[in-house]
């Protein structure tokens, strides 16, 4: 299966790459469908690569990469620590109502229920739960994982 590729475009550079990987017999091409992918005319090929994939991302790709860094943002302000309630010991969780504090003064979002929407996108997607599994995430006194 070839794909079709347009003479001194971006995706030529691109569909090259992706042709010469499907067929080991085809040798990558720059921009102007003669030099070779690695010549001068492209001084930095993984770093035009690593662009040019992210301009070519899917909705669901670009999303995930949204919640990761969100992720990646607010997990240092999140306090985990072992939490009683009703004489038992939740380990390694987190207050809801405080999370959505951290995140507000770390300027991270612009209201609480910015943040409770944030928080909320964690737990559809699996990486924030409620403890007990009884709710989803809520701007109050509940214990989170």
């Amino acid at each position: 299966l070839k794909m079709q590729k347009k003479e001194g475009t971006q995706e030529n550079c691109l569909l090259s790459t992706l042709n010469a990987a499907l067929d080991k017999s085809t040798k990558p091409t720059g921009l102007d469908g003669k030099r070779p992918f690695n010549s001068v005319l492209v001084k930095n090929p993984s770093k035009y690569l690593s662009q040019l994939s992210l301009d070519v991302q899917s909705k669901e790709q670009e999303e995930g990469r949204e919640i990761a860094d969100f992720c990646t943002e607010v997990e240092p302000l999140i306090e985990v620590s072992n939490r009683k309630y009703h004489l038992k010991t939740y380990e390694k969780c987190f207050v809801g109502s405080e999370a959505v504090s951290k995140i507000l003064e770390a300027k991270v979002v612009s209201s609480r229920e910015e943040a409770v929407s944030k928080m909320t996108e964690l737990v559809e997607a699996g990486l924030v739960y409620h403890v007990l599994e009884e709710h989803h995430f809520k701007d109050g006194p509940l214990f989170y994982k």
